[in-house]
C-alpha cells in the first residue's frame, strides 16, 4: 500500500501573492485552459515530493484501487464527488507521469473510493491510499449493513 497526503488547494503562480484556488469541479469548470493546466503541473509536482518524502522506493503497480479521503477546509455541507473528481484526474494524471501506473483507465484503476475524513480548516487535504493487485479497499471487505450505520 502507497500512502500519501495531496493538498485540496493551490497556487497557481509562483508568488505568495498568487491566487488559492480550490480543487473542486465548481471552481475547475470554470477556470481558464491555461489556469487549469498551471494547477494540473503544480498539483504533480507537490504529489510527486510527497511520495518521494515518504518513500525511498517508489513502488510501481499493474492494478490498483485508490481510496480518497477528503479533509475538507469548513463546516459548510459539501459534495465530496466535487472534490474528489478534480483532486482523483490530477492524481491519476500525477501517478502515470511518476511512472507508479502505467495508464489510469479502467484496466489499471478498477476500483475509487471517495471518503470524507473530516473537517480541518488550518489543513484542508486528501488522504490517497494506493492498494495494489491483491490488497482490497477497506470498503469493499465492509458487509453492506455497515455501510447503512450512521457514523
Amino acid at each position: 500500500m502507497l500512502e500519501f497526503e495531496v493538498p485540496i488547494r493551490l497556487r497557481a503562480g509562483k508568488t505568495e501573492r498568487s491566487k488559492i484556488y480550490s480543487l473542486n469541479l465548481n471552481v475547475y469548470r470554470n477556470l481558464q485552459f491555461h489556469v487549469n493546466n498551471a494547477l494540473k503541473i503544480k498539483f504533480r509536482e507537490v504529489c510527486k515530493k510527497a511520495i518521494s518524502d515518504k518513500y525511498k522506493i517508489i513502488p510501481e503497480y499493474e492494478r490498483v484501487q485508490i481510496e480518497y479521503r477528503l479533509f475538507l477546509p469548513s463546516k459548510r455541507k459539501s459534495d465530496i464527488g466535487n472534490w474528489g473528481a478534480v483532486v482523483q484526474k490530477f492524481t491519476e494524471d500525477a501517478l502515470v507521469n511518476i511512472g507508479i501506473i502505467e495508464d489510469d483507465h479502467y484496466e489499471i484503476v478498477y476500483a475509487t473510493c471517495y471518503r470524507f475524513g473530516g473537517i480541518d480548516p488550518k489543513n484542508p487535504r486528501c488522504l490517497v491510499s494506493i492498494y495494489g493487485e491483491g490488497g482490497s479497499l477497506p470498503l469493499l471487505n465492509t458487509p453492506l449493513i455497515d455501510l447503512m450505520t450512521p457514523f
